[in-house]
This record gives C-alpha cells, sequence and structure tokens, in this order.
C-alpha cells in the first residue's frame, strides 16, 4: 500500500485521512442537530449579557467607592473579574434551566413527568398498577410506536440468579 492511500494521517478511514474534514463536518459530527445549536447559542449568549453587565456594573462601583476622584481601581477589576468567575457556573445552569422550560418544552415536561412517577411508585404496592403506571409514562415521555412491559415469572423471580462474568 503506498503512502497516498494511507492519507494525511497514515490511517485510512479514520477521519483523519481527510484534511479538508473539519471544515465540512456531517451528522456524526451532530451538526446538522439545530436544536441544540440554538440551545446552547440562547444560553450562551444571555449568559454573556448577564455577566458583562454584572463585570462593567462592579468595576464602575467597586471603582468609584475605591477611588472617588479618579473613580478607577486595578482592585475594582480583579474583584469585578473574580465576581464574574465565581457566577459562571450558577448563572449557567440557571438559564440553561429557563431556556429549556421555555423553548424545550417537550423535555422540561418528560422529566416532571418522570418525577411524578417516581414519587407515586414509593408508594404504589400493586404490581398491575405500577405496570400500567410505568407503561403510560414511557409511553408520554418517549412516545414510541409501540411499548410492552416483560416480567419475569414469579417463580424464577424467587429463585437465586447467578451470572458468570467474563472480565
Amino acid at each position: 500500500m503506498d503512502a497516498a492511500a494511507w492519507g494525511a494521517a497514515g490511517v485510512p478511514g479514520s477521519g483523519l485521512d481527510d484534511p479538508d474534514r473539519h471544515w465540512r463536518g456531517g451528522p456524526e459530527d451532530r451538526l446538522y442537530d439545530i436544536d441544540r445549536v440554538i440551545n446552547r447559542t440562547l444560553v450562551y449568549g444571555l449568559l454573556t449579557m448577564l455577566l458583562g453587565a454584572v463585570y462593567a456594573a462592579g468595576v464602575f462601583a467597586a471603582g468609584r467607592l475605591l477611588d472617588p476622584a479618579a473613580g478607577q481601581s486595578e482592585l475594582a477589576v480583579a474583584a469585578s473579574t473574580l465576581a464574574v468567575a465565581a457566577l459562571f457556573q450558577p448563572a449557567r445552569r440557571r438559564i440553561q434551566a429557563v431556556v429549556d422550560r421555555r423553548f424545550n418544552r417537550r423535555r422540561y415536561d418528560a422529566t416532571r413527568t418522570i418525577e411524578a412517577f417516581s414519587r407515586r411508585l414509593r408508594d404504589e404496592v400493586e404490581l398491575d398498577t405500577l405496570s400500567a403506571e410505568l407503561l403510560a409514562v414511557v409511553d408520554q415521555t418517549m412516545q414510541p410506536t409501540a411499548v410492552s412491559l416483560w416480567l419475569q415469572p414469579a417463580a424464577q423471580a424467587r429463585r437465586p440468579h447467578r451470572e458468570a462474568r467474563a472480565d
């Protein structure tokens, strides 16, 4: 096999043999998942605006407090930077929750349905009721074309089952 057949990186079929692959993308790169792109754009756009405003307000307010004459202070810049760094993750989580609740309603409703089912699961002991509720929750959250539940017969359930593992 000659060098050209091995591609630029030397591994045919690895994706590294095509130097222009990173410019094109494909379905395996999840570039066509437009809902995800829009979600991330909204979250990080709002997060950037919020943290930028917090930073600017912090520098302005702390600068005026620390150096009233000039209104500028290196300590104010450092304190605002630390405040923004500390706020990043909590703010991102809250903004993500708001965006999901507002724009990704199906995922938010599915999460709430599963949480409600888990609360009911603690109180229910009848197998038929549990089976019916489980099938209803799966149907409501996942919306499959067909749903079925296979249960192990009671005689087999009592007998200990040992499975050999090949590690």
